[in-house]
């Protein structure tokens, strides 16, 4: 037959009990661990929403002109605000504080103050709006040579208009 009542000494092992100390210690450290990773998630979560909004604002906004001081009913988190010039140009700039990864975009402004498109890096040159980025569009046109490509074979080299109408109207010199 076997025993219906349980064994008391295996029953009664003994606890050992933890210090107060390593007790505070393990119960902080895994608070420490769940604030980080709360502020982690309120860091993307206020950004990816945010992006969202300020995205779907610019698109929908049509003729009604978007400034800065409207996006910011679209903007959610503890986003930090900033106002940087790159190239000639206005963006403002939205930081959420993070540890581990880089949550911010930019909204770039035309010489009005008015928001016409949303970047997560700065913008490179080539990829600017000239309605926003003019200054540059303009000193890069002034900048850039004109291409010049070898004639075909059996053809002959005919100078761009632009080029007959200059040496037309400059007067000629003398060789004296």
């Amino acid at each position: 037959m076997t025993d219906a009542t349980p064994n008391p000494a295996a029953s009664t092992a003994p606890s050992t009990k933890r210090h107060p100390a390593e007790r505070f210690l393990v119960w902080g450290g895994i608070l420490v661990l769940l604030a980080l990773l709360g502020w982690e998630w309120s860091a993307r979560n206020g950004y990816e929403r945010s992006m969202h909004d300020v995205e779907e604002a610019v698109r929908t906004a049509g003729d009604k002109e978007l400034t800065p001081e409207d996006t910011k009913k679209y903007v959610h988190g503890y986003a930090v605000w900033g106002e940087t010039t790159h190239l000639n140009s206005r963006l403002i700039t939205l930081k959420w504080p993070s540890l581990f990864k880089k949550y911010q975009f930019n909204m770039a402004l035309d010489g009005n103050g008015v928001v016409r498109g949303v970047e997560t890096e700065l913008p490179v040159a080539d990829a600017m709006d000239p309605m926003v980025h003019s200054m540059e569009a303009a000193a890069m046109s002034a900048t850039r040579p004109a291409a010049t490509e070898a004639p075909a074979e059996g053809t002959e080299a005919t100078p761009p208009a632009d080029a007959a109408e200059a040496t037309a109207a400059a007067p000629e010199s003398d060789s004296k």
